[in-house]
């Protein structure tokens, strides 16, 4: 896991993200979380299982490009 890059960032260690699970996504809450290797800038990533990640903003100017890349993909996706 990085540490801070920025004087505002958001903490997103593995007890929130486990939380986040139970509450949006119970059906996967228990499969196994690991950090996905070295993080971006702006976002936090987790590897949840051998088949998926969670992807959380770590800072405030990185909802918009998480916004933007969901208006994407259904355009750029298969």
């Amino acid at each position: 896991m990085s540490g801070r890059l920025h004087d505002d960032e958001v903490d997103v260690p593995p007890a929130l993200v486990r939380r986040l699970l139970a509450a949006q996504h119970p059906q996967w809450a228990d499969r196994p979380l690991t950090v996905a290797g070295e993080w971006g800038t702006d976002h936090a990533m987790y590897r949840l299982g051998d088949d998926l990640v969670v992807r959380l903003p770590r800072i405030g100017w990185a909802v918009k490009a998480v916004a933007a890349e969901q208006r994407w993909l259904p355009v750029l996706g298969p």
